[in-house]
């Protein structure tokens, strides 16, 4: 291919591997049928001639989308585990045939180091291509469940390493006059079931849910530390609901002692712990 451009080249080689119709046009011989359609020229097709007479070009663009799918595969196992086992339990590949019909579907286009958004990507695919030919509630719950998760790892990218909170450094007089409110990683997450049996084991198989709403304080403290899951009683989840920065501490305790009778000073540790611990900042 010496006498040919050399970036074009690359460019149809791009195209081959992930369109579909023109991969199997040109395999056939009949890529010229698409020549219109594809906006291909004379120089074009004729790559494509040189592509079809080379003997390894099947292999290498079966082999490039069977990369593909094994590292995006091997990416959701990593970020989704309950989701992908939900759908695939442990086998790889019927994970690995979900994978290469999702990639298809993106005609290819991974998205590289994006792994998070490559995740609530495929999160998506799943709720629009995947759930309407499989009746199983589960996998939306753990969907929802992990795409909260990366929606609170994604979030530590909006926030500049100088605007942190320092964990652990409030007195009880700064405590009583901060305003707490949900840092930007912060998450609640409610859900018909409880997946906290899920979260205690490696593999789910054979672990069944708890029937029973549930509420999921989901943050990530800072960027040292792993996000944190917790979850909120019907009284911590009225605490931390009013916690929007618009009262002090010390205004909030006496408000909810007040209003709904609950203990200024067991809303103030609730409180102390939350902010303390990086998912209310001060």
């Amino acid at each position: 291919m010496s006498a040919i451009d050399a970036r074009r080249a690359l460019d149809l080689w791009v195209q081959i591997v992930r369109d579909e119709e023109l991969y199997r046009a040109m395999l056939d011989g009949r890529h010229a049928e698409l020549a219109e359609a594809r906006q291909l020229d004379a120089s074009d097709l004729a790559i494509l001639d040189q592509f079809r007479a080379r003997p390894g070009t099947r292999w290498n663009v079966e082999n490039i989308r069977f990369r593909a799918t094994l590292q995006v595969a091997g990416r959701l196992r990593s970020w989704m585990p309950l989701t992908t086992h939900r759908l695939a339990g442990t086998s790889e590949d019927w994970l690995n045939d979900l994978v290469f019909e999702y990639l298809t579907y993106h005609r290819w286009n991974d998205l590289g180091p994006l792994h998070l958004t490559e995740c609530e990507r495929f999160g998506q695919f799943v709720r629009e291509r995947v759930m309407v030919r499989r009746s199983d509630p589960l996998i939306e719950h753990a969907l929802a469940f992990e795409l909260a998760v990366i929606g609170a790892l994604k979030a530590t990218g909006d926030v500049a390493p100088d605007q942190w909170p320092a964990l652990g450094e409030l007195d009880d007089a700064a405590l009583a006059a901060a305003r707490p409110r949900p840092g930007p990683t912060t998450r609640v997450l409610e859900l018909p079931v409880d997946l906290s049996p899920w979260l205690r084991v490696e593999d789910p198989t054979g672990v069944a849910v708890r029937e029973e709403p549930v509420h999921y304080l989901i943050y990530v403290p800072s960027l040292d530390q792993v996000h944190r899951v917790q979850t909120l009683g019907d009284g911590a989840r009225l605490v931390f609901e009013r916690c929007t920065g618009d009262l002090t501490t010390a205004e909030l305790a006496a408000a909810l002692e007040e209003e709904a009778e609950v203990d200024a000073a067991d809303v103030t540790a609730l409180v102390a712990r939350w902010v303390r611990g990086g998912a209310l900042w001060p």
